[in-house]
């Protein structure tokens, strides 16, 4: 896997210094092009979630594979809860062309798309009515070739002030009784989540000269298809 990161290094070398920092908690996501349908919450919609069904707690959770992914343990995030994948054959670069802050680097991982490589699926947890009326926040999973999915936690900023909102344990990834990143400390500053074969292989920090993140992997070659 070493050499084939060490080769991603490479390609990217020439745009790498074009692309500014953006390693920092993203506002939750709104619709926008790329993206389809809103359902709510449960299967098979919304795989690893669950419906209300008079119990709010379940929903605080996502499960995908052997892992469980945990916003923030409270039950007004339930107040409003969707999922919305992309949509086939329009999900691209372009649909990041509105983000902020911006993911230049998972941008140009997508790349144009062409042959839909790159789906995702976005998970929402909000406080209100809209993105607006309170905080919130999502898990967003993209899928690439090559066994790599790369998840993004967005939200978790307070939407009237910008000011981002004290995280600890509670906001955490685990598999099992094993708990494999936490925000514990109020340490979360917009990394993504790296899985190859559905495996967590650690952070990566949103830039192309991240060379030693798994996130790479996903990598755009040669005129925007996947080697």
């Amino acid at each position: 896997m070493r050499t084939r990161i060490n080769l991603i290094a490479l390609l990217f070398a020439a745009m790498i210094a074009s692309i500014p920092a953006n390693a920092a908690r993203r506002a939750v996501r709104v619709a926008s092009d790329g993206w389809g349908a809103i359902a709510d919450f449960g299967p098979p919609e919304c795989p690893g979630t669950y419906p209300l069904s008079g119990n709010a707690a379940a929903t605080l959770p996502l499960d995908w594979g052997s892992y469980r992914f945990h916003g923030i343990g409270d039950t007004a995030y339930t107040y409003q809860t969707y999922c919305q994948p992309t949509a086939l054959d329009e999900f691209s670069q372009a649909s990041f062309e509105f983000a902020f802050p911006p993911e230049p680097g998972l941008r140009t991982l997508v790349g144009a798309n062409t042959d839909n490589a790159a789906t995702g699926l976005r998970y929402t947890w909000l406080t209100g009515d809209s993105v607006f009326d309170g905080p919130g926040f999502q898990w967003t999973l993209y899928w690439f070739p090559r066994g790599v999915t790369i998840v993004a936690l967005y939200g978790l900023v307070d939407p009237n002030t910008d000011l981002p909102l004290v995280l600890d344990a509670s906001t955490a990834i685990k598999q099992g009784t094993t708990t494999v990143w936490s925000a514990e400390g109020n340490s979360f500053d917009g990394e993504y989540f790296c899985f190859l074969d559905g495996e967590f292989a650690g952070l990566w920090n949103g830039e192309l000269d991240d060379t030693g993140s798994a996130c790479l992997e996903a990598a755009v070659l040669f005129n925007s298809s996947f080697e």
